[in-house]
């Protein structure tokens, strides 16, 4: 990644319907992204080139594990290394757990900034629930600890966990926000972590806050002068709520996150 201002947009193979990474690749870089999020336990060798064929640079998501003491560390020091190896761009980490007291979830934090530095690549913790950054107050703690960190900013979970859009929580919100290299860009509510579409009436004030929200990471990174990458990532079932009798999800997933990428880059262009 660049030292200088640019958006960048990428979209998740998770929810993809064909389980193929070529086929799926090949939709990302259709529907109009440049960048693509994939999973990562360090096996998945056909990834990587699938990837720069398609002409997408690649974040790696990497789940650290919550039992660290059963060999976490060296779990994740191999799947960061063969993601770097993989020519991943950028890695995102669901980091720890909300079981463990901040302090004790410093173990995988520190790994993470020592495999960042040495490997000259930029790590991210993801704001998700189960997670260390399961909660706004929680994550402030780890930011007074380790005030370097970078996060992904998906605040979806943040509006379901503390059932509320947030209102009046914009200086502490920053604080997530200024340190954020990527966001995924899902519109969550207060009883869950995603809306079935963003572009329905019933949904609108939710609409309305996760954009204000998402321009103030990218006027962030403006004055910043850094990159930034925003992800639309609307999920399949159980995120997409679906109908009770037939069990169809209620929106195609596809259409849903194209179309978020569309509204995203006329909103930044």
């Amino acid at each position: 990644m660049s030292n200088e201002f640019s958006i960048h947009y990428a979209r998740g193979l998770w929810g993809l319907a064909n389980q193929d990474p070529a086929v799926d690749c090949a939709q990302v870089a259709e529907d109009g992204f440049d960048w693509v999020e994939a999973y990562w336990d360090g096996s998945a060798g056909r990834l990587p080139g699938i990837v720069e064929q398609n002409g997408l640079k690649w974040i790696a998501q990497i789940h650290t594990r919550k039992a660290w003491a059963n060999q976490g560390a060296e779990r994740l020091t191999r799947m960061v290394e063969s993601a770097v190896e993989g020519h991943a761009q950028l890695i995102n980490l669901h980091t720890g757990s909300d079981l463990q007291s901040p302090e004790e979830n410093l173990a995988p934090i520190d790994l993470a900034a020592e495999l960042s530095e040495k490997h000259g690549i930029p790590i991210v913790h993801e704001t998700h629930r189960g997670r260390a950054t399961w909660n706004l107050p929680t994550t402030e703690q780890l930011i007074q600890l380790r005030p370097d960190l970078h996060f992904c900013a998906d605040l979806s979970h943040w509006t379901c966990v503390h059932e509320s859009l947030l209102q009046e929580q914009d200086e502490r919100l920053d604080a997530t926000l200024s340190r954020s290299l990527l966001v995924h860009a899902r519109v969550g509510y207060t009883q869950g972590p995603q809306v079935p579409h963003w572009n329905t009436e019933a949904f609108a004030p939710e609409l309305e806050r996760f954009l204000g929200l998402w321009d103030r990471a990218v006027a962030f990174a403006k004055a910043q002068q850094r990159p930034l990458v925003l992800c639309p990532e609307f999920g399949p079932f159980p995120y997409q709520a679906i109908d009770p009798k037939t069990g169809a999800a209620l929106a195609d997933n596809r259409e849903v996150n194209r179309s978020m990428g569309e509204l995203l880059r006329t909103r930044y262009a």
